[in-house]
């Protein structure tokens, strides 16, 4: 990690180079890229108190509830698998029996869920980024979730590299091809206001008396309130940009109207794929409430497949844990990401089949793996999702093993790919291949990724 007092240094003596009106310097958020500690917390209390949104609608009011772990948290699915509603699916189908889809057999799918760790916390940022591109163009999967996708000039890169193979994509910028979102709001970038300034400036003034990170980051937040002035993408990309200023003012707050895209891709997610993809939506998982990193799901009925979701459940920062609105929703890191547990499963409860992937931020316990958030990956398999990927051995997928990771002393399981309702294939770590940079052996990102071949229930992959 850099040092914050050389990296104060280097702000003011380059504060002329930028626009007077913005203060570019950060130093906040080092190691988060998205990622959890290896710390074990304590077992949860058999009852958990969580806010969550009522299940009905647009996921917009919010309640209290009650919820016993291990129980079956928002209830049993009582509404058939949603249909595409183009008449793919046969009327006559019945429940577990295979899908046909213009008279032909379902065959099996392959699905990838990669944290490419695309924030410049990471290192090696620029260099991975074209190797990480040249990776996906040689994969053999069918649908791929991609998490830590921050810069929308990054997504935009990737989209378009990616298009000839995966022709069908989105986010909350993109469909497809098209870019969704407005010139202006593109061009804009997240930390572009005086508050920005104010709050840097009180940084400067009255946190960087103490060496410690940690310390740092939790008077930038409390302190200094950037936790409550800042917009959640200025803080978001402040935490996820790391401790290199220079990185931190040209992501967060350039305003160079030579650049076409300085805004921020705010869940960093993008779902690409082969098959067509239809009823496609972008739900935040807490709307309409600030959090430290927003967390989100991206969803879609995939042809010949079903309904899909790809997701980023909330990490263990490095820094004690800060609610950014008053009266605070949660406690702990490990309550909110319990709280993203239940919304997800409540956002898919109607649906009897269906694959949710991602970095949830859970580590299994597992003989040679480090459980981290596992009581809340037991409340998913609780509700009947299956993780082939853990169930028969997987690698882990961060800490030991991975140079750019770091936690180098812990074996972590925090990519999964979830499903209900269909057949186990086979399954295995992707993205792993070490490459050569600058005289170094590096990974991809600080994250491995994950592969599963699944198929519907009762359905016989063809030749």
């Amino acid at each position: 990690m850099q040092c914050l007092t050389c990296i104060l240094v280097f702000s003011v003596l380059h504060w002329t180079t930028y626009e007077a009106t913005y203060v570019r310097s950060a130093g906040i958020g080092s190691a988060a890229s998205g990622t959890n500690s290896a710390v074990i917390f304590p077992v949860i209390k058999q009852t958990v108190t969580t806010t969550r949104p009522v299940t009905e609608g647009t996921h917009i009011n919010y309640m209290q509830n009650k919820f016993s772990l291990g129980s079956s948290a928002t209830g049993k699915n009582s509404v058939n698998f949603i249909d595409f509603g183009n008449g793919n699916i046969r009327p006559d189908s019945k429940d577990g029996d295979c899908r046909y889809f213009y008279n032909e057999k379902v065959t099996s799918t392959n699905f990838v869920t990669f944290n490419t760790g695309l924030g410049t916390s990471v290192s090696f940022y620029e260099q991975r980024k074209n190797l990480i591109i040249e990776a996906l163009l040689q994969s053999e999967a069918d649908v791929l979730c991609l998490n830590e996708l921050w810069y929308v000039e990054d997504l935009i890169q990737i989209q378009k590299a990616l298009q000839g193979n995966f022709p069908h994509s989105f986010s909350i910028i993109h469909d497809d091809a098209a870019i969704i979102m407005d010139k202006h709001t593109l061009a804009q970038p997240p930390c572009a206001s005086v508050i920005f300034r104010t709050t840097m400036k009180c940084f400067m003034t009255h946190c960087n008396t103490s060496r410690n990170l940690t310390e740092k980051a939790g008077c930038f937040l409390v302190t200094c309130n950037a936790s409550r002035l800042l917009s959640v993408e200025c803080l978001t990309c402040v935490i996820i940009s790391g401790t290199h200023t220079v990185n931190v003012i040209e992501k967060c707050a350039n305003t160079s109207p030579s650049r076409q895209f300085n805004a921020f891709n705010l869940p960093g997610l993008a779902l690409f794929s082969k098959l067509p993809l239809a009823h496609r939506n972008r739900q935040n998982l807490i709307p309409n409430m600030k959090r430290l990193v927003s967390r989100w799901v991206l969803s879609a009925e995939v042809e010949k497949v079903g309904r899909i979701g790809c997701t980023h459940f909330t990490a263990l920062m490095p820094f004690s844990y800060v609610d950014p609105v008053v009266p605070p929703l949660f406690s702990s890191f490990e309550e909110e990401n319990l709280n993203n547990t239940l919304q997800i499963l409540d956002y898919f409860k109607f649906a009897k089949q269906y694959i949710l992937m991602g970095d949830f931020n859970q580590s299994p316990l597992r003989a040679n793996v480090t459980p981290t958030f596992s009581d809340n990956y037991n409340v998913l398999r609780a509700n009947g999702l299956s993780d082939p990927y853990v169930d028969n051995g997987g690698l882990p997928t961060f800490g030991r093993g991975n140079p750019l990771s770091i936690f180098q002393d812990r074996n972590l399981i925090l990519d999964h790919i979830f499903h209900k309702g269909f057949d186990y294939i086979s399954s295995k770590r992707v993205f792993d291949k070490f490459i050569g940079v600058k005289g170094q052996s590096i990974p991809l990102s600080d994250h491995f990724g994950v592969s599963v071949t699944l198929q519907l229930k009762n359905c016989t992959a063809l030749p």
